[in-house]
């Protein structure tokens, strides 16, 4: 590029940085309260989650693996989520008052998981799911395009685990993490003043990896009262990516390469069940995320941009459920739940990309058995609480989140061998 393409462009440092920043490292934004996933089945999104104490299916690998040792024989699940989020920004930008609405998305978040009783003592499971997931449009010329206007991301972990029964009332489970990551971003880029926007788009093809580890203890006192307890660690995945940067201007394009390392946080689970009779169980459960651990993003580029940092500074967050199921019928069984999670995110850094500041959760569903076969469906509505924007940075304006909100349908079917 000669110089003058590089003076009609025009673009900060720092403003480059933080674009491929925020594209290589997007899975730690869309970890957020707004854009974490619990529903790993049907029943465990009917239920808020409220299976680490109860356990009594194949997705409790996903959610108390060391419960699936009350499990006989081999057992398989597969399903998926369907999830259409949606949110309003009300701002005042750059030329006055707006209100911009996204665009309509429906993203499908696959489970699947299958678990062997070896014998009286030993349990093996294996588990695919999605712990974390972002998906958003806005209209490519909104005033907040330079902030973003489109962001997908894609996490899958794999889980095998082995648990261990060491009695009637004790057991305990460890397993391996695998977690792929993938991303695609979008934002229009300032150039001088008087010309229109440049293009920024990230699309990592490839898929990124990291490795951790979860244990698990589940504990039943008696036929009413269960206890579960679970933990999984933290897992950075390194990232690769290309930022490409193009003008409207004909040759004026900037590409480079740079590396960074996401972190997802370490959580706990507790959780207790108590069920006053054979057809009838509720389940308190508390999580707790530490997101403390993301308090700064380095960006490290292999061109004349170097090493650009940015201050984060999020806090730990908190997950609460209380849930009750139902054996309306031998065949029918009647679901339902609640959450409220804490919002990490402070007002500071607060973003487009997750617009909001913590969030309910209230679903409903219900499950059929017939023999070997289970078909489990739920409904959840994520209410997400408007974030405000109090100050501006990075393309962020004065305003406020409103109608922040989702839908979710969530299917499995299972099958007992």
């Amino acid at each position: 590029m000669n110089k003058t393409s590089h003076s009609l462009f025009a673009i900060n440092k720092k403003v480059i940085g933080f674009l491929m920043g925020a594209a290589l490292c997007l899975p730690s934004p869309a970890l957020a309260e707004g854009f974490a996933l619990q529903d790993w089945s049907a029943r465990g999104a009917a239920l808020a989650g409220g299976l680490v104490a109860r356990g009594g299916d194949a997705s409790a690998i996903a959610y108390n693996p060391a419960a699936i040792t009350e499990l006989p024989g081999t057992q398989v699940m597969f399903g998926f989520e369907a999830v259409a989020p949606t949110n309003t920004i009300e701002m005042n930008g750059p030329t006055g008052f707006s209100s911009t609405r996204t665009e309509d998305l429906l993203f499908f978040v696959p489970h699947g998981y299958v678990t062997h009783k070896y014998n009286d003592s030993l349990s093996l499971g294996f588990g695919v799911f999605s712990r974390f997931g972002l998906g958003n449009e806005y209209e490519p010329n909104w005033p907040g395009r330079n902030n973003i206007y489109f962001v997908k991301l894609q996490t899958v972990t794999a889980n095998p685990v082995i648990a261990w029964r060491f009695n009637d009332h004790f057991s305990v489970a460890a397993g391996l993490e695998i977690t792929g990551a993938k991303v695609e971003l979008k934002k229009k880029v300032p150039t001088m003043t008087g010309l229109p926007d440049a293009d920024f788009s990230l699309d990592h093809e490839d898929i990124e990896y990291g490795f951790g580890f979860n244990l698990a203890a589940h504990y039943r006192f008696n036929e009413k009262w269960n206890a579960g307890l679970t933990y999984r660690s933290a897992v950075d995945i390194d990232f690769d990516g290309t930022a490409n940067i193009t003008s409207v201007l004909p040759g004026v394009s900037i590409k480079q390469d740079g590396t960074t390392t996401m972190s997802l946080p370490d959580q706990i689970t507790a959780a207790v069940s108590f069920a006053p009779n054979k057809k009838l169980s509720f389940e308190a459960q508390a999580a707790y995320y530490t997101w403390s651990r993301y308090k700064n993003l380095n960006l490290h580029f292999d061109g004349s941009l170097g090493t650009v940092r940015s201050k984060k500074d999020w806090s730990d967050s908190w997950l609460f459920s209380l849930s009750a199921e139902y054996q309306a019928l031998e065949w029918l069984t009647l679901r339902a739940g609640v959450s409220r999670e804490t919002s990490p995110v402070p007002d500071a850094t607060a973003e487009y990309m997750t617009p909001t500041n913590g969030r309910w959760k209230y679903a409903v569903g219900a499950g059929i058995q017939k023999g070997n076969w289970t078909l489990d469906a739920a409904y959840v509505f994520h209410d997400l609480d408007s974030a405000d924007y109090t100050t501006s940075h990075e393309g962020v304006y004065e305003g406020k989140s409103t109608n922040v909100y989702a839908n979710s349908i969530v299917v499995s079917a299972g099958y007992k061998f």
